[in-house]
């Protein structure tokens, strides 16, 4: 009897565990052309804002440490306590063009993303899911003048399909153009655990951005090699420094075993 009780209680355990680790995590790139949509990453924890800034790395007395804001200076991400992004700012040089994401949401629901210049609405979204699976994302132009810049005669300006796999992984995107010919698809390759390793992208059939990556244990890159029509980069990405949760909040990109530029993330949590 005893031992059949401990049996129930570790297997009430393990089922616990297992609950919480489905739930306890963020994903990022949820937004088509926004952050890391060719490559997102799990965050550990119920996340409420995730910061990126990024220095140009310089060496001094055998230490790495920050230069000026690199060229890609970074951004700033919010989430509600479901996990579901509720809005993105990149960060640019004073006087520079601000792109930002507004997000309806519900839940795990993105309902409407709203994307910006500066205050200029570009294009909103309508979006379709199967259970919490985004599958279908409709862009629609928001201002006059951009529509008459792409010179369509309706406000669709694409459409975006997502297939995924059993374990929920989005596998594939396709892009479609106003008139639903195919603009270009992106497939994706996850390792044992779930970890994005590969993605690539094909135009009119031909691969012309790629990414292959090596992880670590946590499933962090500590090599990357990109392809963008047909300009190879590649970079080694060590160094990394944790947060209590396991998240990474600073990392150091190397080429030729040279330091290049330095990426350091403040994450906030709803608990």
């Amino acid at each position: 009897m005893k031992r059949l009780i401990l049996l129930i209680v570790i297997a009430i355990a393990i089922a616990d565990f297992g609950c919480r680790e489905t739930d306890d995590y963020v994903l990022t790139g949820q937004l088509y052309y926004v952050g890391n949509d060719y490559a997102p990453e799990k965050i550990n924890g119920k996340v409420q804002e995730i910061r990126i800034n990024n220095f140009r790395a310089i060496e001094e007395n055998g230490k790495v440490v920050r230069g000026d804001i690199y060229s890609n200076p970074g951004h700033v991400e919010k989430y509600n306590s479901s996990g579901t992004i509720l809005s993105y700012d990149a960060l640019y040089a004073e006087g520079s063009r601000r792109w930002s994401v507004e997000v309806e949401a519900e839940g795990k629901i993105i309902n409407k993303a709203l994307y910006y210049i500066n205050d200029t609405l570009l294009v909103y979204t309508k979006n379709t899911y199967t259970g919490n699976n985004l599958t279908e994302v409709k862009l629609f132009l928001g201002d006059t003048l951009w529509r008459s810049v792409v010179n369509v005669s309706d406000t669709l300006w694409r459409s975006v399909v997502y297939d995924y796999d059993q374990n929920g992984n989005r596998i594939k995107w396709q892009v479609f153009n106003h008139k639903n010919e195919l603009y270009n698809y992106v497939d994706f390759v996850y390792n044992s655990e779930g970890f994005l390793e590969h993605w690539k992208r094909y135009d009119q059939g031909e691969v012309t951005r790629l990414g292959d990556f090596i992880l670590n244990d946590k499933g962090d890159k500590i090599s990357s090699h990109y392809m963008i029509n047909g300009r190879m980069t590649d970079w080694e990405i060590n160094k990394y420094e944790y947060d209590n949760k396991e998240n990474w909040i600073r990392r150091v990109y190397y080429r030729d075993n040279k330091p290049i530029w330095i990426s350091e993330r403040e994450i906030k949590y709803f608990e």
